[in-house]
């Protein structure tokens, strides 16, 4: 299994405080998120180029979406993998508007 390097994750964010690997799963610490910690998964695509797919426990949906979000973009490695999930997550994320923000945990994650 792929080296992912948490430090890099926390220090590329602002709004991420910690992550740490729990049983294959990535638990991020966001601030002021109601339900952390956001965890996401990483699982092995059947894509040759691709083989990695990271996917949030929540969809987000701000003020100004027409409808809830969540990134799962193939990726080469498990870093790009979690990388893109909570980028997908944290770009709608803004914890000064959490009033105007809605989360829809996603069944069978």
């Amino acid at each position: 299994m792929a080296f992912v390097d948490n430090q890099k994750i926390i220090n590329q964010y602002q709004n991420v405080e910690d992550v740490q690997e729990v049983d294959g799963v990535f638990e991020v610490t966001v601030t002021g998120f109601p339900h952390n910690p956001l965890r996401i998964r990483v699982v092995e695509t059947d894509l040759e180029d691709f083989p990695f797919q990271g996917s949030s426990e929540y969809e987000i949906k701000n003020s100004d979406q027409a409808g809830f979000y969540r990134s799962m973009q193939p990726k080469e490695n498990r870093q790009g993998a979690v990388e893109d999930a909570l980028y997908g997550f944290l770009t709608y994320y803004n914890p000064t508007r959490i009033e105007q923000t809605e989360f829809r945990i996603v069944e069978n994650w």
